[in-house]
């Protein structure tokens, strides 16, 4: 599973953010979390 957090960027749409698990066995996930320089301890970032 995989999700991504975005914004607009000179009119454009930009992901900025994303985070995703996977299953490693029953009951148990591997999780990651990657956020752009830019927008680390900005508001969009602590949503």
């Amino acid at each position: 599973m995989a999700l991504v957090a975005s914004t607009n960027e000179g009119g454009q749409p930009a992901i900025v953010a994303g985070a995703r698990y996977v299953v490693t066995e029953p009951g148990s996930a591997e999780v990651a979390f990657v956020v752009i320089d830019d927008y680390q301890a900005t508001v969009s970032a602590r949503r």
